[in-house]
């Protein structure tokens, strides 16, 4: 059985190698017809376009597949400027600048774009004590995370033009509970479609 197995390659491995077939695979008038330039440009061309393509786009991809603070994992955004500014209950994609978190919140956060829901927006009546948010005298969030229970942030007023009040869908999520309001010159997306949910754990 091992004589006819080698003997096999032998014999397909001398026909493959023939000066007649490298010639036909590997000379240049081949090599040329296989890699052309005009091949070779289309294939860099079409990725290009299609980047392009995308970055002039009003509409954009994301994902939140390493968070459980949103139910939302994967979504398609308008980029601005949005088609309506972003309402109650909207998921938002947003960076935060300097400044508006504690150096060391803000070294980790600074290079991520996030995703939250509007809990309470412009022009709302909005009020946080301790462990419980009101916006317009409904309760959206009702308890705190123990390790951000130092950071606990407290508000009772409308909230003014071009500020936006960010929650989470999860009871830890680290949120405007803890931060306050973001500038909604801050936002760069505001959701329009929720492909894939996060599943009930």
């Amino acid at each position: 059985m091992k004589n006819k197995i080698v003997k096999f390659f032998k014999t397909n491995l001398r026909e493959y190698f023939t000066l007649e077939t490298l010639k036909n695979n590997f000379s240049p008038g081949a090599l040329k017809k296989r890699f052309s330039l005009k091949k070779l440009i289309i294939s860099l061309l079409i990725p290009a376009f299609l980047a392009g393509m995308y970055a002039l786009s009003p509409i954009g991809f994301g994902a939140a597949l390493d968070t459980k603070s949103v139910n939302c994992q994967a979504f398609l955004y308008h980029k601005k400027p949005y088609p309506h500014p972003p309402v109650k209950d909207d998921y938002v994609l947003f960076r935060f600048k300097e400044g508006d978190l504690s150096p060391e919140y803000y070294d980790v956060f600074k290079d991520m774009r996030l995703i939250k829901k509007v809990g309470c927006a412009p022009g709302s009546f909005l009020e946080c004590q301790f462990n419980t948010c009101r916006c317009d005298g409904m309760t959206i969030v009702n308890s705190i995370a123990e390790k951000f229970s130092s950071q606990v942030w407290t508000y009772s007023g409308v909230i003014p033009p071009g500020q936006i009040f960010l929650i989470g869908d999860h009871d830890s999520s680290y949120d405007g509970r803890y931060w306050g309001l973001v500038p909604e010159a801050n936002l760069v997306g505001v959701v329009n479609k929720c492909l894939m949910k996060r599943k009930p754990e």
